[in-house]
């Protein structure tokens, strides 16, 4: 705002040095005041191309040279070297672009901002080395796009942010090196896009997050290496996208997370070192893209994914140093991509996944496991038995050293079975045509026939005696004869 007691001081200084100049010092006078009416000024909207403030002399002279200038139409761009206060800024409110604070290598505080209630775009904070509060943002409340609060290593807390109620996008705070407080995010309940949270070492609770019921769509945490809990979102019911975890180094369960019933998109749990068991994920039968568990040191076996049915991508085990089995997804019925185990130094069986259907997977690599004997479950060979896709089975254990191994041990399991379908076949050996006596009241719904590889070669839907093996070649066969829940597998001889 103009001062106008330099006005009056210069006219009284003109006045005194041109006593006998009269007529000039109407002239200048006028010329003053004319000066003063033609500059800007400015109502309730101003700067619709918005406006750099990129040194401390364009933020000192803001409220000079864009006098009543409190509701901006574009960007405000902040940021520059010398840039060491925004106290020129306090007759802002209103913003209808974005509002970037960046790379101010000596701002330590945003006080200035205390009348802005209201930024349209995207609230940036980021690339601060020396700041230390936010507190002069709060007054804010709405911000009409995303927040990102990224490399701003001396920020101890979000205080000044307690006001915002709403937002628009993604919440990403990342690279805050000495943040140890979030509660300033309390009044958040949704998130409509991707609400991520990394390497900020010291940052021990999600507190603040607490409220937090939506995630329209990626939850990561990662890099929080003295985050123990995740009980504040025991209120989230939604997440749209990946569910991310990784280097959080003292989470040892994911208790807090019971209210999810899918996840759709994958989910990936890296590099946690204290992570114990799944628990808090007990509830959630579905997982929309790749379940990846890798480089977790302390966990044995799966528990906590009980109830999931379907992975909607990959299964990826690897590195899992502890891991013994893989017990905890023995309700898991199909897939969407392929099964990856991958040196995990202490598995020595795969009993937990027998029940994935063998159809859905096209790919599996089973490798570098040097304990693991133990591969002949169901599930791997049916797929065995059937192969599609690529298949890649070595450096195991013996029995489980190469997909021959593998099979050899499917046979073995077989004859060993205790099957509960009681008939007879005849005569066998035979030189093709087959009768089947049914020692009780059964029908037969299909049966399957195997090579001496274990590899299955047909399915009879229709089944009516004699059955007509004639165009099989000599030799040994397997057939799998099933009624409803019961089954039962005999040796047939061709000659």
């Amino acid at each position: 705002m103009f001062d106008y007691r330099k006005i009056k001081g210069l006219s009284k200084q003109i006045w005194l040095r041109s006593k006998n100049q009269a007529p000039l010092f109407g002239i200048l006078l006028v010329g003053i005041l004319v000066t003063i009416s033609i500059r800007p000024s400015y109502g309730q909207g101003c700067l619709p191309d918005g406006i750099i403030l990129d040194t401390q002399t364009k933020i000192d002279s803001f409220p000079i040279n864009y006098p009543n200038c409190s509701e901006i139409l574009g960007d405000v761009d902040i940021g520059g070297d010398d840039v060491v206060s925004l106290q020129g800024l306090n007759s802002i409110q209103s913003i209808g672009g974005f509002l970037r604070i960046a790379y101010s290598d000596s701002l330590v505080n945003v006080d200035g901002l205390d009348s802005l209630s209201q930024v349209d775009g995207f609230l940036a904070i980021g690339f601060n080395p020396q700041l230390q509060s936010l507190n002069g943002l709060s007054q804010l409340t709405d911000i009409g796009e995303f927040i990102t609060l990224l490399e701003n290593p001396s920020l101890p807390n979000l205080h000044g942010l307690e006001a915002v109620n709403s937002f628009d996008g993604n919440l990403t705070i990342w690279y805050n090196d000495s943040l140890t407080d979030i509660s300033a995010l309390h009044q958040l309940d949704t998130v409509s896009g991707a609400l991520s949270l990394r390497d900020s070492p010291l940052l021990d609770s999600l507190y603040g997050l607490h409220n937090m019921a939506y995630v329209g769509w990626e939850l990561e945490i990662t890099g929080l290496r003295q985050l123990k809990s995740l009980e504040v979102f025991d209120k989230l019911e939604y997440v749209g996208g990946p569910l991310i975890f990784v280097d959080d180094d003292e989470l040892i369960d994911f208790t807090g997370l019971e209210n999810l019933t899918n996840i759709h998109g994958p989910l990936w749990v890296r590099n946690m070192d204290s992570l114990a068991s799944f628990s808090g994920f007990h509830n959630i039968s579905s997982i929309g893209g790749d379940l990846e568990i890798m480089n977790n040191d302390n966990i044995t076996d799966l528990s906590g994914f009980e109830n999931v049915q379907h992975i909607n991508g990959a299964l990826q085990l690897r590195y899992n140093g502890a891991l013994e089995n893989l017990t905890g997804l023995d309700s898991l019925t199909s897939m969407g991509n392929y099964v990856e185990i991958f040196t995990n130094d202490q598995l020595m069986s795969l009993q937990g996944i027998d029940n994935i259907n063998p159809n859905s997977i096209d790919h599996l690599h089973i490798s570098h496991n040097p304990q693991l004997s133990h591969c002949h479950i169901l599930f791997i060979c049916e797929h065995l038995s059937n192969p599609s896709g690529l298949i890649r089975i070595h450096d195991n254990a013996n029995g489980c050293n190469n997909s021959q191994q593998v099979l050899d041990r499917c046979w073995q399991r077989i004859e060993s079975l205790d099957l509960n379908l009681d008939l007879n076949i005849y005569p066998n050996p035979s030189t093709g045509l087959l009768y089947v006596k049914i020692n009780g009241e059964y029908v037969i719904d299909h049966i399957q026939v195997y090579n001496q590889m274990g590899q299955r070669i047909m399915i009879l839907d229709k089944v009516s005696p004699p059955l007509d093996f004639t165009y099989l070649e000599k030799g040994m066969y397997y057939l799998e004869f099933i009624s409803g829940s019961k089954h039962t597998r005999k040796k047939l001889f061709i000659q």
